[in-house]
């Protein structure tokens, strides 16, 4: 709720969908034809890297979302690795709220991102 609160606060026309990794399939497709017709989708992510069913619906969202997604890894980096295909992606290597509003001034523009990852994010290996 951080999130959506301090994202709501900047832009009145928001819509927040939340899929657990065992969501049935009539969820999976609402939630995937609200991404389609989104005009931004900020997919967040929480250690989606270690999660087949969370990378799986990160990935068909992105496709969905057809190159209007924003990544938000909320955990650990190495899902910037794990998601290659998404073309914006932002870290918080936590989902505090105090992350969480840092992460949305960066992503409405009233803060620079001005970090970067400490860890080395290789590309995942083929076939993953």
């Amino acid at each position: 709720a951080p999130l959506l609160a301090e994202i709501a606060r900047r832009h009145a026309g928001v819509t927040a969908v939340t899929l657990a990794s065992d969501a049935s399939l009539a969820e999976r497709t609402a939630a995937l034809a609200a991404v389609h017709d989104a005009d931004r989708t900020l997919l967040v992510t929480l250690n989606a890297h270690r999660d087949p069913a969370q990378l799986a619906l990160a990935r068909a969202a992105i496709a969905a979302g057809d190159g209007r997604i924003i990544g938000l890894a909320a955990a650990n980096p190495y899902d910037a690795s794990a998601l290659p295909e998404l073309g914006t992606l932002l870290l918080t290597y936590e989902y505090t709220a105090p992350a969480l509003a840092a992460a949305v001034r960066v992503l409405f523009g009233e803060a620079p991102a001005l970090g970067h990852a400490p860890v080395t994010l290789a590309a995942p290996a083929s076939g993953e």
